[in-house]
């Protein structure tokens, strides 16, 4: 009752150190099992304690609860303790800068060749005309080379009866206007051909201007892509390395700072173990003397939770042979208080 009453006083934190230090403390002693002076002889009586009830009113009690909250705040960092980055991840492969520039080449390239293609079919119009008006100039020339004989043929033979002309005769100036026409055919002919010869050759000329101007143009490009590539994949091979270095680093500095962490952990559990044994080495000191003075036959320590009926807190002995046994607890925190 007395021990509720001062749990009940203490804060709620206190009140949870208390109860894990009192859990601590139970699983301390109950490594230690019963702590025997002799085995007990026939009328001596035994001396039996409440191990958790005098450690609670020892002096160092509240050092061991501000150990206690200390070590679960150090337990909690270090569960909630993760790295904060992944394993090092290398930057988009060079392969890719490369694929991204031969995209853009050949975007690019698209491009000129379409602008090639259309300055051609417009050359080629604009040749069309040209040469078109240079035919109809020359045919022109032709026709008034031989219209006049022809004119005069056709007269002739429209005014055959007029002129007399025997059959012979008109027989002769026909084969002649034929033959004139003919000359005339041919000539306009090979005017064709030589203008549409021209025609091609000057096309053909501009056509493979062009085309060696597109590929100067599409070997220019390519290298330039190219340096441009180089210049990007050497920038990503030393943004790797620092990256790749600076993750290397950070996970370091964080597998450094979880071993102190660690360390710094297990020297707070060592002082709580040395704490908690130099606190227990004392009562079975204190204990021992009294035992001593009073001539008890035995010390027992017993864990009186009192969560736990009495008949299994206690050894078996003890519930047989009660008229034995007395009970020191309150005497030992007595001695302890003083």
């Amino acid at each position: 009752m007395e021990q509720g009453k001062i749990a009940e006083k203490k804060s709620k934190n206190t009140y949870v150190y208390y109860i894990v230090g009192c859990l601590c403390l139970l699983a301390v002693i109950g490594a230690c099992g019963f702590w025997l002076v002799p085995k007990p002889t026939s009328s001596r009586p035994i001396a039996v304690f409440d191990m958790r009830a005098v450690l609670v009113k020892m002096p160092q009690y509240q050092r061991l609860l501000h150990l206690y909250a200390e070590e679960e705040k150090m337990q909690q960092e270090a569960d909630a303790f993760k790295p904060l980055l992944p394993r090092p991840t290398p930057l988009p492969h060079a392969q890719g800068i490369l694929n991204a520039k031969r995209t853009e080449n050949d975007v690019q390239t698209s491009q000129q060749v379409a602008q090639v293609e259309a300055d051609l079919k417009a050359k080629y119009t604009s040749l069309e005309k040209q040469y078109a008006a240079k035919k109809a100039n020359a045919w022109q020339n032709i026709r008034n080379k031989y219209k006049n004989a022809l004119f005069n043929y056709s007269l002739k033979l429209q005014n055959a009866d007029n002129l007399h002309l025997s059959p012979t005769d008109i027989t002769k100036i026909e084969q002649e206007q034929k033959h004139l026409q003919e000359s005339e055919l041919q000539e306009k002919a090979l005017v064709d051909k030589a203008l549409d010869e021209e025609f091609l050759l000057e096309f053909t000329k501009y056509k493979e201007a062009q085309v060696s101007k597109l590929q100067a143009d599409i070997k220019s490009t390519m290298q330039k892509n190219l340096l441009v590539a180089n210049a990007e994949h050497a920038k990503w091979q030393e943004d790797n390395i620092k990256m790749v270095q600076a993750q290397l680093q950070a996970m370091d500095t964080q597998k450094q700072q979880m071993q102190t962490l660690r360390q710094a952990l297990q020297a707070k559990k060592s002082e709580i173990q040395s704490l908690e044994t130099a606190m227990i080495k004392e009562v079975q000191g204190l204990a021992e003397q009294l035992a001593v003075q009073n001539k008890y036959s035995a010390v027992i320590t017993i864990q009186n939770d009192p969560l736990t009926p009495l008949d299994v807190a206690y050894p078996s002995y003890i519930i047989t042979n009660k008229k034995q046994c007395v009970d020191i607890t309150q005497m030992l925190i007595d001695k302890i208080s003083r």
